[in-house]
């Protein structure tokens, strides 16, 4: 079974809820193991390409110490991240290609709701 992109809307409207400094850390942790997994299947794939590399963006705000994150961006990139970090969410990412549907989902309805924090954020970097 994959996310629905209503399921995905739904992470992200709890993430607040959610959030923790803990939990933050914890996602800042454990996402460059799995950001290398991806990158060796996105050699292959387009699509798993694009979902490397809108991955990598949020992972540079949220660690960027400089950079000032909106609370609510905050909250949602970690529970967007932390889902995306779970091997067992709806669709295990050990099954080829597949695996990643349902995060690619959840990450692409991310990238819409914080569209313009990331854009704020990559005129940041250019500026710097």
């Amino acid at each position: 079974m994959v996310v629905s992109q209503h399921n995905s809307e739904k992470i992200l409207d709890n993430a607040a809820e959610s959030y923790s400094p803990d939990k933050e850390k914890e996602v800042v942790r454990r996402l460059p193991s799995k950001l290398q997994s991806v990158r060796k299947a996105a050699q292959n794939s387009g699509l798993l390409t694009n979902l490397f590399r809108n991955i990598t963006t949020l992972y540079a705000m949220l660690t960027e110490k400089d950079y000032a994150l909106s609370l609510k961006s905050k909250a949602m990139i970690v529970a967007a991240l932390a889902y995306f970090i779970l091997p067992t969410d709806l669709t295990p990412d050990f099954i080829p290609f597949v695996g990643y549907i349902d995060d690619g989902i959840v990450i692409t309805a991310l990238m819409k709701r914080v569209k313009s924090e990331i854009d704020r954020f990559l005129q940041w970097k250019a500026d710097i």
